[in-house]
């Protein structure tokens, strides 16, 4: 499972740097107002990916570091997990149901 952990890991890892450069240069083009329509489409449609791939690589990296300190339990993963979960269900719950109000 370790070596599953570390291939997840290197691939959010790649997915986080790809859509966060494009997220944070959106947010640079809206703040500069260059392609303002482009910007913000870019910048309201890849929020959500980008916490989902922050989650997974934050939470394998995690896992990875539980296995490092050897404190590997099918617990912990399921806390993990069960903890990530939510904090992505609230974020996509507030990311929907307050839309409009900015």
């Amino acid at each position: 499972m370790s070596k599953t952990i570390q291939n997840i890991n290197k691939i959010s890892f790649i997915f986080f740097a790809i859509i966060g450069l494009t997220h944070v240069l959106s947010m640079l083009m809206l703040a500069n107002n260059y392609s303002t329509e482009i910007a913000e489409t870019i910048y309201k449609t890849l929020d959500l990916p980008f916490l989902l791939a922050t989650l997974i690589y934050g939470g394998s990296a995690f896992q990875i570091g539980l296995d490092k300190v050897g404190l590997h339990s099918r617990i912990f993963s399921i806390i993990l997990v069960a903890l990530l979960t939510v904090i992505f269900s609230l974020a996509m719950y507030a990311n929907f149901a307050f839309n409009d109000m900015a």
